[in-house]
């Protein structure tokens, strides 16, 4: 009796208290349900392969100026003191280090005078004439062939004693101004402010027309309404869209509307040509 009695209280033990029905639910859990973490880092960055590109196209760029630049060329370099062009050999170093300039004449001993710069010590490069730069000069310089390497120096011990040096040259043309001007920019480390090739073609075209202006006895103004009313003509599609959309970003909406109607009134008319250095376009101009 007493071993069945005790499998008896087992055998109720085991069915009520270890084992559930098959019927049986759980009760809900009140603990908020989990989702998953989100990942901060993620295993493979979606942009990683246009910066590759983007590093990659800089680098096969400075390469190209830098090939050029190891040759050396001979351009014109101010004079700090009277402000007058004179005519330099430059040349890079082979790893982009240093810029040199020596005079093509000898002096009475027989040597030529060489000057070293480590383009590390530079800050930034600005187009145009200098302000120490004389206007009136014996050899004619367009503007828009020339730069300034901007360097900074130490001339003592104290912490204000860095002085800054403008070194102002100018090209024969302007392919030796693309070489130069973004060869010395991609090798300059400190340069944050890199000016794109657009940018150099904008400002190339407003010097130019202050150029064409001065030379006319005209305002620059009066020079661009001659342009675009010219370009406006012989366009069509979507490079004349471009055009009156500048027109408006330039406040001459009211330029645009006038080159519409007349485009309409004397469609076989020529338009009259600029003077002034053979300038007779956007195109040339740009």
């Amino acid at each position: 009796m007493n071993g069945t009695q005790k499998a008896v209280k087992r055998i109720r033990f085991v069915e009520d208290d270890a084992v559930d029905p098959p019927d049986r639910k759980r009760p809900p859990s009140r603990l908020p349900e989990s989702k998953g973490l989100r990942k901060i880092i993620k295993g493979q960055c979606p942009n990683g392969q246009f910066v590759r590109m983007q590093v990659r196209k800089t680098e096969l760029e400075r390469n190209k100026y830098l090939i050029k630049m190891r040759k050396g060329a001979i351009f014109y370099k101010f004079n700090q003191r009277t402000g007058l062009p004179e005519e330099r050999w430059f040349i890079v170093s082979p790893d982009g280090g240093t810029i040199r300039w020596t005079k093509p004449s000898t002096n009475f001993l027989g040597i030529k005078t060489t000057k070293i710069k480590n383009l590390a010590d530079a800050l930034y490069l600005t187009y145009g004439n200098s302000e120490s730069v004389k206007p009136q000069q014996t050899i004619e310089i367009p503007t828009w062939l020339c730069f300034t390497i901007v360097f900074c120096e130490k001339t003592g011990t104290t912490s204000k004693s860095w002085v800054t040096r403008e070194i102002s040259v100018a090209c024969r043309d302007q392919e030796q101004f693309e070489t130069w001007f973004f060869g010395i920019q991609s090798l300059i480390p400190l340069h944050h402010q890199h000016k794109s090739q657009a940018y150099i073609l904008w400002e190339r075209a407003m010097m130019k027309v202050e150029s064409i202006a001065f030379v006319q006895r005209t305002t620059p103004s009066k020079v661009w309404q001659t342009l675009f009313e010219n370009a406006i003509r012989h366009v069509k599609g979507s490079s004349q869209k471009f055009l009156l959309r500048k027109l408006v970003h330039m406040n001459l909406s009211r330029l645009a509307r006038q080159a519409r109607e007349k485009d309409g009134d004397t469609k076989d008319s020529s338009p009259p040509p600029i003077k002034g250095r053979n300038l007779f376009s956007i195109h040339h101009i740009s």
